[in-house]
């Protein structure tokens, strides 16, 4: 090839090669947007479903139990109400990062509505599960709610999912 041919197919390669890398971010960036909630950067509800599934049939294959920890921050409304909906997304954001303080790399946390989140926790019992859940309760608590000397405070549900038989609807 003479030496023109040449370099105009390197410059062809090398520009698709960069669109190409660029169709490949865009559609990383598009599964990530797909299964993560946009404010908390956590898995969202249709995330946890797939994900929780999957874990739940684990847990009956390999028989070890699987606790849900469900949390739904008190009086939200309240915050986004009195000090706006700035201050609500911050305390969404703590909760979420208190959220995935508190669980195992194995472990799935998720936002799954506007001030709910939840837990699945593998390979424990109810006694460590409602630990787990006064451990995140007790972080939740140190969080102030906007501008107020009040703390957050979240009501907590743990089910334990020991026979095997339970579907992941059931159990959240």
């Amino acid at each position: 090839l003479p030496a023109w041919q040449f370099q105009l197919l390197c410059t062809l390669v090398m520009g698709m090669g960069m669109v190409l890398g660029a169709a490949i971010d865009d559609r990383r960036v598009a599964t990530f947007d797909a299964w993560h909630d946009p404010l908390t950067g956590m898995l969202n509800r249709r995330a946890l479903h797939e994900q929780g599934k999957r874990m739940l049939e684990r847990a009956r294959r390999y028989r070890f139990s699987m606790a849900v920890i469900m949390l739904d921050l008190d009086h939200f409304k309240l915050v986004n109400d009195t000090y706006g909906h700035q201050v609500g997304d911050t305390l969404l954001r703590a909760v979420a990062d208190k959220c995935q303080a508190i669980t195992r790399s194995g472990d799935l946390s998720a936002r799954i509505g506007g001030e709910e989140f939840a837990l699945l926790v593998e390979g424990v019992d109810t006694v460590q599960a409602t630990q787990i859940a006064e451990r995140l309760r007790m972080l939740i608590s140190q969080l102030k709610r906007g501008n107020s000397i009040e703390s957050a405070t979240a009501s907590f549900g743990v089910a334990l999912s020991s026979t095997g038989e339970e579907s992941l609807e059931d159990l959240l």
